[in-house]
């Protein structure tokens, strides 16, 4: 199912901007729809770090059981959405600080990391409940190596001897690329579980995260079904030999989020260098999110984008070179020499369409605007939500650079009250910059106070089939998360 109709993503990039984040609601609803059927008994959480977008957590908090974070921060952020008994915190490396602040809130569930994290907890309060994070040994993706952190199996047993109630036990099972992550990961903490009975006699949760394989360049995952009845099969066999009942928490990233959204930008440029035709866009690398990193961009990115021509229509496109069809140099607009897609093949009657072309990144929906960085000062994507009958629903707005602006004087404020020399010379170049960089109505706007700021991105308020939409300008940015 496509996210947009091809005919409407110039419209849309007209309105919002470029590039442009687009969610398909009816996708993320079949995603959480499909695994709750596969996992009847399960609790799904939100794992926030995949995507962190206001308007999709508001979704989340209609359609999901909790939500998942990795910092303070984060849980914060999953507090405005849903109760304390509903958040659970999984990270690594909190200083005493981090644990004073997670532990001031009464009924948060915190996963610990360490042995030695456990003993800060026990330090601080003798007898908390708080979970665990095993390294399960199970192999996911080459960044996710056995022992690099969590707890090893082998420290299993000295639990025992911390001062703390294990009511739950976690394991990251990593975004698998290779078959039955979920079903080993779980296999092995029961197994776990059962091994060392004296240690989990508060045992009341088992919470994987992650553990189902996503295919990055073609959106493709597998029978989810067969994973349910698999896993539903060894927790309810633990259930009957423990003789307690357990719950079976799941955090679902890729999953269900990758396959909701695309970011769409301009073909700026379609050029010839060294014999080879090139394409520049208007977005960057940094704003592909995690997709730069893990999604194989650098190598095999054709079943991963999509080109289209001025009016919408497709531009056929393969992964390896035809006959008949040349490599296209693919290029964001920074000057940045790995600011670019690769393995993407076209027929050469097809180069000329490419001009005022359209240009598309799939499966954003995950580790995408989550993880989109604003370096080169580039302005922060908007994000909208195309729902049925061609409504859109805008998630949040583009970033304005008076925003960025805003953001550095305010800083640059809190240093003059220290009496920083190089606040004080920061601050005065910034405003100066600030002033004659902007109209009168753009400068009374930035003398507001930021709590004018802090209300969501608004619905349209004429929400109807974009097609019927009237042009608009731009709408820029004006909202704080």
């Amino acid at each position: 199912m496509e996210i947009l109709p091809s005919g409407q993503i110039k419209p849309m990039l007209a309105t919002y901007g470029s590039p442009l984040y687009v969610y398909n609601e009816a996708i993320l609803k079949n995603n959480i729809t499909r695994l709750r059927q596969a996992f009847p008994q399960a609790r799904l959480y939100h794992f926030t770090p995949s995507n962190r977008c206001p308007g999709i957590l508001r979704i989340m908090r209609r359609h999901m059981d909790g939500m998942t974070a990795t910092t303070p921060l984060g849980a914060q952020r999953a507090l405005r959405y849903f109760a304390p008994r509903q958040v659970i915190v999984s990270g690594s490396n909190y200083s005493r600080t981090d644990f004073l602040t997670l532990l001031a809130i009464p009924g948060l569930r915190i996963n610990c990391n360490s042995l030695e994290e456990l003993r800060q907890v026990a330090q601080m309060q003798a007898g908390r409940g708080v979970g665990v994070r095993i390294d399960t040994g199970v192999k996911a993706r080459v960044y996710a190596k056995e022992g690099e952190m969590d707890i090893t199996l082998a420290q299993v047993s000295a639990l025992e001897n911390i001062d703390v109630k294990i009511e739950m036990i976690h394991c990251y099972a990593g975004t698998a690329q290779s078959n039955h992550n979920l079903v080993d990961s779980a296999n092995t903490l029961c197994e776990t579980v059962l091994r060392y009975p004296q240690v989990f006699t508060h045992l009341k949760a088992i919470n994987i995260a992650g553990g189902i394989e996503f295919d990055d360049l073609t959106g493709t995952s597998p029978d989810v079904a067969d994973y349910g009845r698999q896993v539903s099969a060894l927790i309810e066999n633990l259930q009957t030999r423990l003789g307690r009942p357990l719950h079976l928490i799941l955090e679902p990233g890729r999953i269900i989020m990758a396959s909701t959204a695309s970011l769409y930008c301009h073909i700026n440029q379609v050029y010839e260098k060294s014999g080879q035709p090139m394409i520049g866009i208007d977005a960057t690398r940094f704003q592909f999110g995690d997709l730069s990193k893990f999604g194989k961009l650098d190598e095999d990115a054709s079943f991963a984008i999509g080109l289209y021509d001025e009016q919408g229509a497709m531009i056929t496109h393969f992964s390896e070179q035809c006959a008949g069809t040349v490599p296209l140099g693919i290029h964001g607009n920074t000057h940045y020499s790995k600011d670019r897609v690769k393995g993407v093949f076209v027929y050469p009657e097809d180069i000329p369409r490419l001009k005022g072309g359209l240009f598309e990144i799939k499966y954003a929906g995950a580790y995408a605007s989550s993880m989109t960085s604003a370096w080169a000062d580039r302005e922060m994507p908007a994000e909208v939500l195309y729902a049925a009958q061609g409504k859109i629903t805008v998630l949040e707005l583009r970033q304005h650079v008076r925003d960025v602006i805003l953001s550095r004087i305010e800083k640059a404020q809190r240093g003059l009250r220290h009496g920083t020399l190089a606040a004080t010379v920061a601050g005065l170049l910034l405003v100066s910059f600030f002033m004659l960089g902007t109209g009168a109505g753009n400068h009374r706007e930035a003398s507001k106070t930021r709590a004018q700021f802090n209300a969501y991105a608004p619905v349209l308020s004429a929400e109807e089939p974009l097609s019927t939409m009237p042009a608009k300008r731009v709408l820029h940015k004006t909202n704080y998360e």
